[in-house]
């Protein structure tokens, strides 16, 4: 495609402040590090004890409750299904599959007991339930939006949707409204729950909305609360200065678009943007340093990094002379 694409870089487009970036690391205590080991203990795959510390140090820890029983899905209720069997020399048909047999004349097959259902035909019913603890992100974040106070502004981005609902009651418990987006959709409530208009809570933390100011006197202090493969698109953030990553998904694209939110064009450039990380637990780091990895591949694959090197080799001649 060399020729017929050309990769335009925002920042040769748009006279913005370059974005700064802190890490705010936490130190874990006692009741967290136990809880902690025990993961590594108890997990037998390293995914999820990767997902089971993210949740700890976000303070919950998600668990599957069974709520009733269903017809099972394999059997439809019957409690047994087709099963393909093989020749007389034990070797299966190459259309071994229940599906497969009314096209295929030769497959045979004999009726076997559900291995979903045992033979029971009904299969358990589970639900997603979220149960919380407690974890030192929270007063980290209860010190973010009191020092935001003066601007009344304030974007959090949560990785998961239990840290969305978390995020979302402690800025109501320090008086905050909210406007939550995440996979359930838009979610504008004020510090006692009642449910407030989306479209104008966005209005309100867009610095260049001609209602801004008359929304900032109404509405005096509103945090976006986001989960960044759900909110990081499309949306203007630019009347805070300063927004928290509480915890990261693992998509790079993602990440990069939730940071856009608020940097671009509107927002206060005397006062530029600050990206703050909270880092209570190595699996936080990880998370971070694999986003890293996956931007620095995009950087190679548009073409970037040669400048980039090149910048590099620059220094080392001029330290080399």
């Amino acid at each position: 495609m060399k020729g017929l694409v050309i990769v335009i870089w925002k920042k040769d487009c748009l006279d913005l402040p370059e974005k700064q970036y802190e890490i705010l690391r936490i130190t874990p205590g006692v009741e967290i590090l136990r809880a902690a080991k025990l993961i590594r203990k108890m997990a037998t795959r390293t995914v999820e004890a990767l997902n089971l510390m993210r949740e700890l140090s976000d303070g919950f820890q998600y668990k599957q409750v069974k709520t009733g029983d269903k017809t099972c899905t394999l059997c439809g209720g019957k409690g047994t299904h087709l099963q393909p069997i093989g020749d007389d020399s034990g070797n299966l048909y190459e259309q071994n599959t229940a599906q497969d047999i009314s096209f295929n004349a030769d497959v045979k097959y004999e009726e076997a007991t559900c291995p979903t259902c045992g033979g029971n035909k009904t299969e358990p019913v589970y639900e997603r339930e979220t149960y919380e603890i407690g974890t030192p992100k929270d007063e980290a974040f209860i010190e973010e939006l009191d020092a935001a106070e003066d601007i009344g502004r304030y974007v959090v981005w949560g990785g998961f949707t239990g840290t969305v609902d978390r995020l979302v009651r402690i800025a109501h418990q320090q008086g905050w409204t909210t406007l939550r987006v995440d996979g359930r959709g838009y979610l504008g409530q004020d510090p006692e729950n009642n449910i407030l208009d989306d479209e104008i809570l966005l209005s309100a933390m867009d610095r260049s909305h001609k209602d801004f100011e008359s929304l900032r006197e109404k509405f005096p202090r509103v945090c976006f609360v986001g989960h960044p493969e759900a909110g990081g698109m499309a949306l203007t953030l630019t009347a805070t200065p300063v927004e928290l990553f509480f915890s990261n998904s693992f998509k790079g694209d993602a990440r990069t678009q939730s940071e856009d939110r608020c940097h671009r064009i509107g927002m206060d450039q005397n006062k530029g943007l600050i990206i703050k990380d909270l880092f209570l637990l190595p699996a936080d780091e990880y998370v971070f340093n694999n986003i890293k990895k996956k931007r620095m591949l995009e950087k190679i694959t548009l073409g970037e990094f040669q400048a980039e090197i090149s910048v590099l080799e620059s220094q080392y001649e001029k330290e080399a002379a």
